[in-house]
């Protein structure tokens, strides 16, 4: 995707930065960053969605001459990534059936005008989802299905839309610094492909963004997890998991080395501390959890992620009025309620789209689960005297897909 030239510029409106970066096309394919440059935003982006305009365009012009003096060159246009809340993205299918029986350019055509039927809507826009785009031949995953036999070709293109003033606005801004906009990216899907090989692709590797703060947050809780789980396991084998000639009394001993080698407890702490100073890391990190809890819908655990939220936003806000020397040894109960909060919010989004997708409710009862562990308000029994166990009514589903998904899915 490299327009009308070899050179490319593209703007990256963040809600802390606007990020300029020009970039060049080798002959033999590779793609070498020549300049870049970045620009305050002080809230003038939030969610993709341009809230003073002003305060944008001197951004883009603070950052677009910055990175035009690195490159010693001129664009005259700009892609522009975006993401957010404000994006909607969907799956559309297309069928055409093969009435002699071969894939030709023109059944791709038809199946592809299938697929694009309905995808738009008053006030919304397509953008590029950057070709995310499958072939099959009677449901058989093809790359290139010209000319294969069968007898039903489908195809399943991803889009994206946004809200037509959010591109109105972006045009604006460029058109301000007498650039155009060449299009508009939606950056999860341009990451991935930057990421992943073909062969990676082919295999179903995924790229997970999770961000500057929360990549503390998870090693914080995932290192430590993973001792435990080891632990558990050496239970599980009994006295074969502790003699050291079986490999489980090793995965102990390897587990600790995570604390290590991805930071210990102290180290992460300070770490979040410091995206929280420097780079207000919790202000976009609030906003995913509050779009999560949106996404989430009617799901039962949502409502207890809320008041959470709630609560996690007035922790931040406390801790950071206090003197350095009582914050400091906080900061380990700050990480571990703001990663707490953080997978409810995930696990309540993700249910709902189970759901939604295919019917099932697994995702659902797990988000419930561990909304009522660590996120709900202890009964003063602690719950012992509970008549409902949901672990236990619905064990057989929870274990399905505990080790090895085996649930069908239509």
């Amino acid at each position: 995707m490299l327009g009308r030239s070899e050179i490319v510029g593209a703007v990256d409106f963040g809600s802390r930065e606007v990020r300029v970066v020009i970039a060049r096309k080798d002959e033999d394919g590779t793609v070498q960053i020549i300049g870049h440059g970045t620009a305050p935003g002080r809230g003038c982006v939030s969610q993709g969605v341009i809230q003073d305009l002003q305060s944008a365009k001197l951004a883009l012009k603070r950052a677009l001459v910055e990175a035009e003096r690195g490159a010693r060159i001129k664009v005259m246009s700009l892609f522009c990534g975006i993401n957010g809340r404000n994006v909607e993205t969907f799956l559309r299918e297309g069928h055409v059936k093969l009435d002699q029986e071969i894939v030709e350019q023109s059944h791709m055509d038809d199946a592809m005008d299938l697929a694009s039927r309905d995808v738009l809507e008053a006030g919304k826009r397509i953008i590029s989802s950057v070709a995310a785009q499958e072939w099959y031949v009677d449901d058989l995953r093809v790359i290139d299905p010209v000319g294969i036999t069968g007898h039903v070709l489908k195809t399943r293109i991803h889009f994206a839309r946004i809200p037509a003033v959010i591109e109105d606005n972006i045009v604006r801004c460029i058109e301000s610094q007498r650039r155009e906009l060449e299009d508009i990216i939606f950056m999860p899907l341009a990451s991935s492909l930057g990421c992943l090989t073909p062969e990676d692709r082919e295999l179903g590797v995924a790229v997970l963004d999770m961000g500057r703060m929360t990549t503390g947050l998870a090693k914080l809780k995932a290192a430590r997890l993973g001792i435990t789980m080891a632990s558990d396991a050496i239970e599980v084998h009994g006295g074969n998991g502790y003699i050291e000639s079986w490999p489980v009394a090793r995965l102990l001993r390897d587990a600790q080395v995570n604390t290590l080698w991805e930071g210990t407890d102290n180290i992460l702490c300070l770490d979040v501390r410091r995206a929280i100073e420097r780079e207000q890391a919790d202000e976009p990190f609030l906003e995913r959890i509050d779009e999560a809890i949106q996404n989430a819908g009617e799901q039962p655990s949502a409502g207890i992620v809320a008041q959470r939220l709630d609560d996690l936003k007035t922790a931040i806000d406390g801790w950071k009025q206090l003197d350095r020397e009582t914050a400091e040894p906080r900061l380990f109960a700050l990480a571990q309620f703001m990663s707490e909060v953080y997978a409810g919010a995930l696990l309540a989004e993700q249910a709902d789209w189970e759901q939604r997708e295919y019917g099932d409710d697994r995702k659902s009862i797990i988000a419930t689960l561990y909304a009522r562990r660590y996120l709900g308000d202890p009964s003063p029994t602690r719950g012992i005297d509970a008549q409902e166990d949901l672990a236990i009514t619905h064990f057989d589903k929870l274990a399905a897909g505990a080790l090895v998904d085996e649930r069908e899915r239509s």
